[in-house]
């Protein structure tokens, strides 16, 4: 899987909440919903503040405006731990 295809395999949603417990409001899925990057829309002040994009992996944060360089971060993620456009 190249980068390019795994950030076509991304799309928005409503709800992230419909593929991951531990997440909830608007967001994108990676890999047929077995990734996801929690889009800050609906938080609070200062969380919001940080970025319009947070990411979780590998027991760290990440936030940012820019959703590539969380969806960078995501592939690494994925390429190791041999996810599949599948999920």
């Amino acid at each position: 899987m190249t980068f390019d295809e795994f950030k076509a395999s991304g799309k928005n949603v409503s709800n992230l909440h419909d593929y991951n417990d531990f997440c909830e409001g608007p967001g994108r899925v990676y890999c047929n919903g077995a990734l996801v990057i929690q889009c800050t829309a609906n938080w609070d002040g200062e969380c919001k503040k940080s970025g319009k994009w947070f990411l979780s992996v590998r027991s760290q944060q990440y936030q940012s405006d820019d959703l590539e360089e969380l969806e960078k971060e995501l592939y690494e993620f994925a390429v190791d731990e041999d996810y599949t456009l599948e999920g």
